[in-house]
């Protein structure tokens, strides 16, 4: 996995505009870091890049936010964050199934918590760092292990 550093947000958002040459429609991002480390900041600069007239915001206490897109085939990013979830009931209370879609893509903050609900990572996005500091951040493709 190949880190890169920065040390603004717009650094960020670059490094993910970068990392949309990657994603395709009906992805799933984990989203992984400490609180404050830069999730949401990488999101927004995702969701800027797809050409969204607004601009990305935290979903902690909403836990999920939406942004219709039209970008290569992208319709909608969903972006959940499910730090404060205590619980399996409330992943099937959000029905994240419904969210996805071949015209979707979703970026999950702390998808540990969701991962054995069936919202399974294509792409893990560790940041490190914190506020406007210095962030690390490093971008992997997950590979699927086919049990036989």
């Amino acid at each position: 996995m190949e880190v890169k550093k920065t040390s603004s947000l717009e650094e960020t958002w670059s490094v993910a505009e970068d990392f949309l040459k990657l994603l395709k429609a009906g992805e799933v991002v984990g989203l992984v870091g400490d609180l404050g480390a830069g999730k949401t900041a990488f999101v927004q600069g995702i969701v800027k890049a797809m050409g969204a007239d607004v601009q990305a915001k935290s979903p902690t206490f909403t836990f999920v936010r939406e942004y219709s897109v039209d970008f290569e085939g992208i319709k909608k990013v969903v972006h959940a964050d499910f730090y404060r979830l205590e619980d399996a009931k409330g992943v099937e209370a959000l029905a994240m199934h419904d969210l996805m879609g071949d015209d979707v893509v979703m970026f999950v903050e702390w998808v540990n918590k969701v991962e054995e609900h069936g919202v399974k990572p294509d792409w893990i996005v560790e940041i490190s760092g914190r506020d406007e500091g210095e962030r690390e951040i490093g971008i992997r493709r997950v590979e699927i292990v086919e049990s036989v």
